[in-house]
Order: C-alpha cells, then sequence, then structure tokens
C-alpha cells in the first residue's frame, strides 16, 4: 500500500496514480512530475520495446523473396522468433493446413482447430 505524499491527504492505494492528484487536489501534470517525479515502473516501461527485433529494409525485401509481407513479417518480430526463421518460414493456407491432418472445415484461420 502507497501513501498519498500530499501534504494532509494521506489517501492509501496499491498505487497512487496521476489521475488521483489531478482529480483530487488539482494538480496539473507538470506540477505532479515536477514534484514527484515518474515512477521507476513508468521509466522501466518506457524503456521496453514492444518488438523483439524490428525488420530492416534489407530483410523486409529478403521476406518479399519468400512470400512473407512486411506486417507479417514485424509481427513474427513481437512474438520472439528469430530472424533466420521470419523471413524463411511459409505461411499456411486453409489448403495446407488441412493436409497437415486437420479437415478443412475443422480450421479456421482466425480461432485455429473447431473443438
Amino acid at each position: 500500500m502507497e501513501t498519498c505524499l500530499y501534504p494532509g491527504c494521506g489517501y492509501k492505494a496499491d498505487f497512487i496514480s496521476k489521475a488521483h492528484c489531478r482529480s483530487v487536489h488539482e494538480m496539473e501534470r507538470e506540477e505532479i512530475e515536477k514534484k514527484y517525479g515518474k515512477s521507476i515502473g513508468v521509466k522501466k516501461r518506457s524503456k521496453m520495446s514492444l518488438q523483439k527485433w524490428v525488420p530492416t529494409q534489407k530483410q523486409i525485401d529478403r521476406a518479399a523473396g519468400f512470400g512473407i509481407g512486411e506486417n507479417t513479417l514485424r509481427a513474427r518480430g513481437k512474438l520472439g522468433w528469430d530472424v533466420e526463421s521470419a523471413i524463411i518460414t511459409p505461411i499456411y493456407s486453409p489448403e495446407e493446413v488441412a493436409q497437415n491432418g486437420v479437415g478443412k472445415f475443422e480450421f479456421n484461420i482466425n480461432k485455429g482447430a473447431k473443438k
């Protein structure tokens, strides 16, 4: 539990947000950040990248030769695929998925195998 640092407030919560200070104490964002600074968690999250790697133009062009689009390549980067696998692994069509053991009408691209 954290306690609000504003003099005389005494509000306790798991996390004291800037919204609390703005609504209850009528403080502006700049004033809050100057007085309390940014929390360590916010600083750490701001440094994090959502992607494990970002494809270069050369990698995008190479993947296009294998039939992999730029959006697919970026999505694979977000999911943590290694670069080489993301570039050369083909996208399977519903027919190819059906050949690999799932019946054609038992598989939905968005939902996977029907149960």
